[in-house]
């Protein structure tokens, strides 16, 4: 049901369409870094925050992280993978592409202070 209304508003009503994911870009925007169980804070989902997101793959991660001289978080959204890679001190190139997720990942990393390189666009 919300992807036929979504089709419709952005093809009878791309006006509203862009007006309401601005809107909603901008409440994300407005969120509040929150402590994760990794020690350090997120502006993500509530399973992000409480360590609950992806499990088995962050234990993974982590454990790769340990012979890892390098981490490249390609599409790194809100920055979950990107911290988890700086707070091992392992350096970090984060790439995230859409502004709104690029602004949450840049704000976290700025607090870490232990990243190596941000795109907010792809490098070729």
């Amino acid at each position: 049901m919300i992807r036929i209304l979504r089709t419709f508003v952005d093809s009878r009503l791309p006006s509203l369409g862009r007006i309401y994911r601005q809107f909603r870009d901008d409440r994300f925007a407005s969120q509040p870094l929150a402590e994760t169980p990794f020690g350090f804070r997120l502006a993500g989902s509530d399973s992000m925050v409480d360590g609950t997101f992806e499990r088995e793959e962050i234990e993974l991660f982590r454990k790769l992280l340990s012979i890892s001289s390098v981490c490249v978080d390609v599409g790194a959204n809100v920055g979950l993978y990107t911290c988890l890679a700086a707070a091992s001190s392992t350096p970090v190139i984060a790439v995230e592409p859409l502004r709104i997720t690029w602004r949450s990942c840049t704000e976290i990393s700025n607090q870490m202070a232990l990243l190596t390189s941000r795109f907010s666009r792809g490098v070729s």
